[in-house]
């Protein structure tokens, strides 16, 4: 493995620069300053390495720099933008997060070390020498060095040995790829057939947009309702259609709206004492009166309503109105001062599948045999090497739509993602077979898909190194949790739950709208 290494040192030089700049370029900022007051002491043990409250608090100021970084630069200077980028960012910042991310790294680094990966004095000074913050004229000054340290509140040793870290980390990780890179040219050809993108058209069909066929006599209606194999599309009628069989109770009312003021209510009060007295209609009132102006030419008339729909204090005043053309008294609702008028009463209606079968059989008839109409127009089109055309598709109101680019690994879809079931026949469509032979049916429509053409668009294909960094990427991912799970099982991960629980509350005091 240290033979490996020692190629791709190259590699690592370049990865370790933009790790370093990162953690420099995170503790400028307002937080640098902040002291949570826990003094020295161990937060977290990985096995054998500690985590010490100073890294905790170097690394949690850091996270919180970042943030305001991020918020400078995308606010524009607007001062509302940025207390609510702040507000919603802050809420994705806290002390676990923090340390859970140091945990991941220094368990990594233990890794590193028990495979015996090491970092001398010299590699980590060649890394020094390429920060271009730590450099004058082109070489590593030492003066810099120690003075930028000093003003971000590290000691050289300490930046160091977090540099030492990284680097051995890095190292173990291209190591491992190295070694586990290994892959069969049948492996290569059958993952970089499912990365590689297509791209479809598809056309949806739904039954409605088929005209309605003409409704055969009474006799051929009645042998349909009593054909018990036709149950299933009664039942589904009316389930679709429950709404026109129940309704709750509801009742029609009409009104005159007068304004929310001490005012409004004596002239509420006046109108009330002359439609008592007759001395004018209900309508000619709500015409001369009403501030709702949406309803008042028409003499107040609200319509039907259910409970629930209207304002609590309207809807209990109008449902005690027992006869039509009951007056509410004047009622006070947060839109202003009513009267009411009861127009009708409609009690709760349950028509059961029984009680309404006759008189729904001609439309579900009809749903019926546009269904069947649709299964033979499809057979007729899968027939077809290349599918309906534009114009076989248009007395249905569709037409083939261009769709996202499609893979199996990223299944891009959207509302089409049901067609990815047919992985293994979408995968066979080129141009020369471009048409999926199966109709894909999702709630009620039928999907058609036809292939287009190759993604030619992607900024990086799959190549050999692709696949075999992914294979690589997968069994690393796998040595890790394996590894770590088993750390955890023999409680060699150990959380300092008190230091922890004093940092939330740090945190929340000077941040307290977090």
């Amino acid at each position: 493995m240290l033979s490996l290494i020692r190629n791709h040192r190259g590699i690592f030089s370049v990865i370790f620069v933009f790790a370093a700049l990162g953690m420099i370029a995170g503790t400028f900022g307002q937080y640098q300053g902040m002291d949570f007051g826990m003094g020295t002491g161990v937060i977290a043990q990985v096995d054998s390495l500690d985590i010490k409250t100073t890294e905790f608090d170097r690394d949690f100021k850091n996270q919180l720099n970042r943030v305001e970084e991020v918020i400078s630069q995308q606010s524009s200077g607007n001062p509302e933008q940025a207390d609510m980028m702040r507000q919603i960012m802050m809420m994705q910042v806290s002390p676990d997060s923090v340390l859970n991310r140091l945990i991941e790294s220094r368990f990594r680094e233990l890794i590193a070390k028990q495979n015996g990966v090491a970092i001398g004095g010299a590699r980590i000074r060649e890394a020094l020498g390429q920060i271009e913050a730590f450099q004058a004229d082109g070489r590593f000054d030492p003066v810099a060095y120690k003075k930028i340290l000093a003003a971000n509140g590290f000691r050289p040793a300490d930046f160091e040995e977090q540099i030492s870290r990284d680097l051995i980390v890095q190292v173990l990780q291209e190591g491992l790829s190295a070694g586990l890179a290994l892959q069969s040219d049948l492996e290569f050809q059958s993952d970089e057939k499912l990365n590689k993108r297509k791209i479809f058209e598809i056309a949806t069909i739904t039954p409605k947009n088929i005209p309605d066929p003409k409704l055969p006599d009474v006799a051929v209606l009645k042998a349909f309702r009593e054909d018990l194999n036709q149950r299933v599309h009664f039942d589904s009628y009316y389930n679709d259609h429950i709404d026109e069989f129940r309704k709750p109770e509801a009742i029609k009312a009409s009104h005159i709206l007068f304004a929310d003021t001490s005012e409004g209510k004596k002239q509420a009060e006046a109108v009330y004492k002359e439609l008592k007295d007759h001395k004018l209609t209900f309508e000619e009132a709500a015409k001369k009166h009403s501030q709702d102006k949406a309803n008042a030419n028409e003499g107040g008339d609200l319509g039907f309503f259910e409970r629930g729909i209207m304002d609590p204090a309207f809807e209990k005043a109008a449902y005690l109105l027992v006869n039509p053309n009951d007056l509410s008294p004047v009622t006070k609702s947060s839109f202003g001062y009513h009267i009411i008028k009861l127009v009708q009463k409609r009690g709760a209606v349950e028509k059961t599948l029984e009680v309404v079968m006759e008189e729904i059989t001609p439309k579900v008839w009809v749903e019926s045999e546009k269904k069947k109409i649709l299964k033979d127009r499809l057979a007729d089109w899968i027939a077809k090497a290349q599918g309906p055309s534009t114009a076989d598709l248009k007395p249905y109101k569709t037409e083939w739509k261009e769709v996202p680019a499609w893979n199996p690994i990223e299944d891009r879809l959207g509302p089409y993602t049901g067609i990815s079931t047919y992985t293994s026949d979408l995968l066979k469509l080129n141009a020369a077979n471009p048409f999926l032979k199966k109709a894909v049916e999702k709630t009620g429509n039928w999907i058609l898909v036809k292939f287009k053409k190759d993604d030619e668009s992607e900024k990086e294909p799959f190549t050999r190194e692709t696949g075999l960094q992914k294979k690589a990427n997968e069994a690393i991912g796998f040595y890790y949790e394996n590894r770590y799970k088993a750390l955890e099982q023999s409680k060699k991960i150990i959380r300092s739950e008190a230091l922890i629980a004093r940092y939330r509350e740090a945190f929340k005091a000077q941040n307290p709208r977090n």
